[in-house]
């Protein structure tokens, strides 16, 4: 069967096309899912003290052995809400298991301003053995610079802020007793 007509030609090409694209983002999906550092690794994160993949989240890229990143799709919550906006990971390519990841939060601090959380975290073996974090503020999605002293801190500043902003399952330190009051 031969097509002579030019629109059919391109209606055939746009439809196989879409037919490719859809059983190419389904498998990448699929892929993403059955990873070991995907949600498979939340038992993990939840021992270790660092956040999981949450439901709302999305893989945002192809599926790499390199590691991935998840995205929500409303990353600016109103106000009194905390928004987990995205989470990298970062992982070995040859044994797959988890090297770095970093996430980020945000909240409302008025009708322009928001306050971002990001962590870092760095894997050796099944556990975390460096923590950093860091505070940024948005307007209107461009970044400001404060110039605050304390942007940036180490464990024991991500213990304060995550019982400051109630994501208390984030404190892993000493805090831990005081924040469960």
């Amino acid at each position: 069967m031969r097509i002579n007509n030019p629109y059919l030609k391109v209606l055939f090409a746009v439809a196989v096309a879409a037919i490719f694209w859809t059983v190419d983002d389904y498998i990448n999906k699929e892929r993403i899912s059955r990873s070991s550092f995907g949600v498979k690794s939340n038992s993990l994160r939840k021992k270790l003290n660092i956040p999981i993949i949450e439901e709302d989240m999305a893989p945002h890229d192809r599926y790499d052995k390199s590691g991935n990143r998840w995205l929500v799709k409303n990353e600016y919550p109103g106000y009194g809400l905390i928004s987990h906006i995205y989470k990298f990971v970062e992982v070995d390519p040859n044994t797959l298991k988890i090297q770095k990841e970093s996430d980020a939060f945000r909240r409302k601090v008025n009708d322009t301003v928001f306050e971002e959380l990001v962590l870092a975290f760095n894997f050796q073996s099944d556990t975390v053995n460096n923590r950093r974090g860091a505070i940024f503020y948005l307007h209107n999605t461009d970044y400001l610079d404060y110039a605050r002293k304390d942007k940036y801190f180490n464990s024991l500043g991500i213990d304060s802020i995550a019982a400051d902003w109630h994501l208390e399952y984030l404190i892993k330190g000493k805090l831990k007793a005081v924040a469960g009051r």
